[in-house]
């Protein structure tokens, strides 16, 4: 919400955009983490949410098992189910996750 110009509160670690390094959840703050770039973090992210406009809600995240299978695993289902339900995939045909 921060890219409209929402304030929602007023704290040290709140992000000033998707190339802020030191607050948590940013696609920079990941890179250090996980290796990826934050450039396709940012692409994968702006395609998929394209693909379910274009597609009136059928973007589908296929995740299989293996996830469950980690510690904090919840936290890895609630992060696909919060971008499914952002996207407005949940529920639709073609759309959603499995």
């Amino acid at each position: 919400i921060s890219q409209y110009g929402i304030k929602r509160f007023n704290h040290e670690l709140e992000a000033t955009g998707y190339d802020d390094a030191h607050s948590k959840y940013t696609p920079a703050w990941q890179e250090n983490i996980t290796g990826i770039k934050s450039s396709l973090v940012i692409q994968v992210a702006k395609e998929f949410a394209q693909n379910a406009i274009d597609t009136e809600g059928r973007s589908m995240i296929i995740m299989g098992a293996g996830i469950n299978h980690w510690f904090n695993s919840d936290t890895i289902y609630r992060s696909i189910l919060n971008l499914v339900m952002l996207c407005g995939c949940q529920g639709v045909n073609g759309g959603g996750w499995a």
